[in-house]
């Protein structure tokens, strides 16, 4: 078994990804709004904003890779798509 293929290393994300944007959420909306921390709530808002783009790289990479249908061996010996030129 090799690193890239440890089992139970990513299946958890997606679900810690909506954990951590409902946290947010309840943060601003139950303390950091109440409270009067405006700063803090619209510097969340903007990380959650960045974050929203950054799982949408993802998803948008991950739905991509199917298509791409060359391989190459990895320094792990595995067979990988090629993504980019070297």
């Amino acid at each position: 078994m090799t690193r890239r293929s440890r089992p139970g290393s990513r299946p958890a994300r997606p679900l810690h990804d909506r954990h951590h944007v409902w946290a947010g959420i309840w943060l601003i909306v139950n303390q950091y709004l109440p409270g009067g921390k405006i700063l803090l709530a619209t510097l969340s808002v903007i990380v959650m904003l960045l974050m929203l783009f950054v799982i949408y790289g993802t998803l948008r990479r991950w739905f991509a890779l199917p298509a791409i249908h060359t391989t190459t061996k990895d320094e792990y010996g595995e067979d990988v798509k090629v993504v980019v030129q070297e």
